[in-house]
């Protein structure tokens, strides 16, 4: 099946729905996750480690922090035809930090590159702001880099993060300032 045409495929992006996702949703939300990472990992390193991140978003800690983020509807679906296609949510940083953390971002691989990414980091960007949240900061793998910094993210670290297995995969740290609310301290 061949691409659509570039005017179609903006289409679908704009005007994917995008929901607050909803508990009965977890499942197929681990299912765009894994197959996401798993798409992205293959790019740049070898099927085990795709393996591990497959295994990691499956393992039962995976869930907590997205049924939270669902339960303070902070976690978002995009729809192509009543599928889910794509996630992405937030969570107040664990430190009780000023900033919003932007996690589970992903878009299944045969729907990439449609914007659908950009209007659910949008929308997650756009939630955490009604929530006074004007600082953003994401942890990804090598391949959404890119992805990022063209949202005006910029890269402030470089590590590894441990999924279990002995598996260890790298992850850049990025980091969004949007402007501050007129009513925030000047520092």
């Amino acid at each position: 099946m061949s691409d659509p045409p570039p005017h179609n495929r903006m289409r679908v992006g704009a005007s994917t729905p995008i929901i607050h996702a909803t508990v009965d949703l977890l499942s197929t939300i681990r299912y765009v996750h894994a197959q996401s990472l798993r798409a992205a990992v293959l790019t740049w390193a070898e099927e085990k480690q795709a393996q591990a991140y497959v295994d990691f978003v499956y393992a039962p800690a995976y869930c907590a922090p997205i049924e939270r983020a669902i339960a303070t509807g902070r976690c978002f679906a995009a729809l192509v035809d009543g599928r889910v296609v794509g996630t992405c949510g937030w969570s107040p940083m664990e430190d009780h930090s000023p900033q919003a953390r932007i996690r589970w971002c992903h878009v299944l691989p045969m729907f990439g590159r449609l914007g659908i990414g950009r209007r659910l980091l949008a929308t997650v960007e756009a939630a955490a702001v009604s929530e006074d949240y004007f600082t953003f900061v994401v942890r990804s793998t090598p391949h959404a880099v890119g992805f990022f910094e063209t949202a005006g993210y910029g890269v402030t670290a470089q590590g590894m993060r441990v999924l279990g297995n002995n598996e260890s995969l790298p992850v850049t740290y990025l980091r969004r300032n949007t402007r501050a609310p007129l009513s925030a301290p000047l520092f």
